[in-house]
Formats: C-alpha cells, structure tokens, sequence
C-alpha cells in the first residue's frame, strides 16, 4: 500500500488508504509484530535493517519538521489516537522500545 517501490508516483495521490484510526491501527499491529520479533533476538544482519528503517524513518520526520518550520506552518495539533494503546512507547537504553505513558 505505502511500498514506492511498487507503487507508481502517478497513482499513490489516488489510493484508497485507510483513514486516520486505520492508519494508526496498522501502526500498532505492525510495531507488535516486530516487538515479537526483537524479543526472540535478531542476528547482526537483521540489526542493520531494523537501524536502516529507524534512520530512514527519522529522516522523513525531520524533513517535515524543517518544512513545516520553513513555511511557517504552526505546530500541527494531532490529537489523540482513539485506542492509542500501542503509542505509548519510546526508546530505552537504546535497546528496544518500553512502554511508558501517552505521546
């Protein structure tokens, strides 16, 4: 759905994506599956992927936030994500991700 390698530039502005709470939802379920995946242990070729997206990710963030300051766009007010169970997490240690309280 989200994959730009598959998905031809002309057609993602007209995909049928899922709204807000579907987008969120499909959040958690995928940080749920890898959350299993790191606690049985990964090898170090499989770490260097799990480092690639993270970085990769960050960078994307970082971009949006230098745009929207470029621009003078306000902070954004995002709200809050109805069954936000699965967003209560951030990095501890630096090894894997913790649950601790709301965003």
């Amino acid at each position: 759905m989200w994959n730009s390698s598959t998905v031809a530039h002309d057609s993602r502005w007209t995909l049928d994506l899922p709204d807000r709470n579907g987008v969120f939802r499909y959040l958690g379920d995928v940080l749920e599956r890898q959350l299993a995946t790191l606690d049985d242990g990964i090898d170090a070729p499989t770490s260097y992927f799990y480092e690639l997206s993270i970085r990769h990710e960050d960078m994307h963030i970082e971009a949006l936030a230098y745009t929207r300051q470029t621009l003078a766009y306000p902070r954004p007010n995002l709200g809050r994500y109805q069954d936000s169970k699965h967003l209560h997490f951030h990095v501890y240690s630096g090894e894997r991700l913790k649950q601790d309280g709301p965003i």
